[in-house]
């Protein structure tokens, strides 16, 4: 009996737990922490009514490197905040030319966020490989 238990141990760790991420299971972290999402990914915030899920890129217009540009052009993240037992829709906007965490307050948190890639002259980000990266306090 033991025996069959640690065959399905890693079955299900080898399994489930890839499968976990594709889909999007959310994590949870305290507040203060840094949590990375992928687009459809959700994160809960340990301790309080606050859920977040990154729902989408709506626009990016930053300045791809190697090129010239006049305005350094912004990404526009589609957010999804449960708290208080309501949903709202916030757009997360990142500077193209900021290299360190931009600032949102809403609903009396502080969320602090950047997105990753950075654009490439010729090349197209496929929506799969952007990531949210996220505190909140």
């Amino acid at each position: 009996m033991y025996r069959k238990m640690f065959q399905i141990i890693p079955l299900f760790f080898g399994i489930a737990v890839p499968l976990c991420t594709l889909a999007g299971c959310q994590n949870t972290v305290n507040t203060g922490e840094e949590v990375t999402l992928r687009i459809g990914q959700s994160v809960q915030i340990e301790g309080k009514d606050l859920k977040i899920t990154f729902a989408g890129i709506s626009n990016d217009s930053r300045c791809p490197t190697g090129a010239t540009c006049v305005w350094a052009g912004e990404v526009s993240c589609n957010v999804e905040i449960h708290h208080g037992g309501k949903i709202s829709f916030v757009k997360f906007v990142y500077p193209g030319s900021a290299d360190r965490y931009s600032k949102l307050t809403y609903e009396g948190y502080t969320y602090y966020f950047k997105v990753e890639p950075y654009p490439e002259v010729d090349k197209v980000i496929p929506p799969g490989k952007y990531r949210l990266f996220l505190i909140v306090d």
